[in-house]
């Protein structure tokens, strides 16, 4: 896909239903209990019914688009684990051994696994194999991505999605591989935000207290380098983006473009979706924010741009595993809004709001 035809695309963004909206929280509010009682997972299924224009919403055709790549900073020492490390989860994601692994199949979630841009190559025949390059460039040194190859990554995500939408998939889960990967994502976040990178930057993979100070400086000296226009998501992707977080970013803007929801994991997809916002800010209304992460200042950036994720449960693992997670609150919710009695149905009376 080119570049022009890809943001020709996201041109075409519309709102989601709102009287689709309206119709689900008539629908919740004649169920037998207190107005809004139910929280935020009212606010979801009302949401999704927006989002497929439909007062009967479903997520039980669901995909984790899980992308891997590599990245060039990695060289600066920001990260504990060398890069071999990335196919060697991969292949773990594979064989079943990894938490998105054991999560995806608790949840009847179909889980798809891309090369988007590996150093080290894994030959088996259930990875979607859609490498950019072998790892991005050195932030620090260089840009991380050509502005073709962003858009070549960004194109893998999306591409991917609308196969699964076109076959009937009505959501999308966001997952992700790559060491160096929260350094990338750190340095989209201060990009966006201009929150001083040490307020954004942690631990990551279990990188030593110690160290953390030498990836915020890192980090600083690729924006001083670059210097990318905060307002522009593809100047920013080549700066210090990586493969697989492009690819995330074309899944949620497909998923705009589609009318399919698409939920974000935590940090590292936390950053793709603000790109995602950046390219069209009705690209939020699609997405559904799983968790607050535990990462390093993300519940800053929530602050910042408004968003609410559905739950807080200190987590930080990446790979999509917080988006699968909250599935079965989902589940629950819209089990709730199908099966619940009305008061007329049940014979109670109804509160006098």
């Amino acid at each position: 896909m080119t570049e022009q035809e890809l943001l020709r695309l996201v041109g075409t963004i519309g709102e989601i239903d709102a009287p689709i909206m309206n119709q689900v929280r008539e629908r919740w509010d004649s169920l037998t209990k207190p107005p809004h009682s139910l929280g935020k997972l009212e606010d979801v299924v009302v949401r999704l019914g927006g989002i497929q224009g439909s007062i009967e919403p479903s997520v039980s055709k669901r995909t984790v688009l899980c992308f891997a790549a590599d990245h060039g900073v990695v060289a600066e020492g920001v990260s504990p684990s060398q890069q071999v490390v990335t196919a060697e989860m991969v292949r773990n994601f594979l064989d079943g051994g990894a938490a998105i692994s054991v999560l995806s199949e608790c949840c009847s979630c179909d889980l798809k696994v891309f090369n988007a841009g590996m150093v080290h190559q894994v030959e088996d025949s259930r990875i979607i194999q859609n490498p950019v390059s072998s790892g991005t460039g050195n932030m620090m040194r260089e840009k991380a991505m050509t502005r073709d190859m962003t858009f070549q990554a960004l194109s893998i995500g999306y591409n991917a999605a609308v196969r699964e939408i076109d076959e009937g998939r009505n959501l999308l889960l966001c997952g992700e591989m790559g060491v160096g990967n929260t350094t990338s994502a750190s340095a989209i976040y201060a990009a966006v935000t201009g929150i001083d990178p040490a307020r954004i930057t942690g631990t990551g993979a279990g990188l030593p207290p110690a160290r953390v100070q030498h990836k915020v400086d890192v980090i600083r000296k690729a924006l001083a380098l670059h210097n990318p226009d905060p307002a522009d998501p593809v100047a920013i992707l080549c700066a210090v983006g990586g493969f697989e977080l492009a690819a995330m970013c074309g899944v949620m803007l497909a998923g705009a473009v589609k009318s399919c929801a698409v939920m974000v994991d935590g940090f590292i997809s936390g950053a793709s979706a603000l790109l995602a916002m950046l390219f069209h800010p009705r690209v939020k209304e699609y997405l559904i924010f799983s968790h607050q992460s535990g990462e390093e200042g993300y519940q800053e950036v929530c602050r910042h741009f408004a968003i609410d994720p559905l739950v807080n449960l200190n987590m930080c693992l990446g790979e999509g595993t917080g988006a699968v997670m909250v599935l079965p609150l989902i589940d629950n919710a819209l089990s709730c809004y199908y099966k619940m009695a009305t008061f007329a149905e049940a014979g109670v009376t109804e509160i006098d709001v």
